[in-house]
């Protein structure tokens, strides 16, 4: 550096050398910046995903309250099965009154067969968007957690308009207990409320 009455001049080198300290300066403040920026991208879209959840979950419980006192509490979907298994009573009756004339079945045998049959799962989650139930699903794939989406149909709460939603369930299984079991490796690393957790 030279210093005279007119001021102040540097060296090639000494000139060389500031202009690298800027020029790692503002690479610095970049690279600070794009990480600071991308993390706050990420728990923005986080934030965003956990309320539409919320929003879905909401809206869920709100339209099968609505359907239930339309309908004197009856889930939607049970209403078809209850047509359907009313008009299937004549052929089960005639089929059991063959069954029970051909081989005579004990009543502890067949409640024995029936609670075996019976199967068990849990619906983790609704979404009115089938990409973010899809989102859910291949998370927990990953996990090895086999699941599947249900897509149901419902009135809105108004009970105007048919609504689409998206139900992410597990697969059934024989016992409450092995879906208990699944239900908490799931709440080890997924944000799902275990109230809005419904064992069926």
């Amino acid at each position: 550096m030279i210093i005279d009455q007119n001021g102040i001049y540097l060296t090639k080198k000494q000139a060389s050398v500031s202009a690298a300290v800027l020029v790692v300066l503002a690479l610095l403040l970049f690279v600070g910046g794009y990480f600071w920026g991308k993390q706050s991208v990420i728990d923005g879209f986080t934030q965003k995903t956990s309320q539409e959840s919320f929003n879905d979950q909401v809206d869920y419980l709100l339209t099968m309250q609505s359907f239930a006192a339309k309908n004197g509490g009856v889930a939607p979907g049970e209403i078809e099965s209850e047509k359907e298994s009313t008009q299937s009573l004549p052929d089960a009756a005639e089929e059991c009154e063959k069954t029970s004339e051909a081989v005579p079945v004990s009543a502890p045998g067949l409640q024995e067969k029936t609670s075996k049959s019976y199967k068990h799962y849990a619906a983790l989650a609704g979404f009115s968007k089938k990409a973010l139930a899809e989102q859910l699903a291949q998370r927990l794939k990953k996990r090895n957690i086999p699941v599947q989406i249900k897509t149901k149909v419902g009135k809105s709460a108004s009970g105007k308009a048919r609504r689409t939603w998206y139900q992410v369930i597990t697969m059934s299984y024989e016992s409450v207990e092995e879906v208990q079991q699944i239900v908490v490796k799931i709440l080890t690393f997924e944000k799902i409320k275990r109230s809005d957790i419904k064992i069926v």
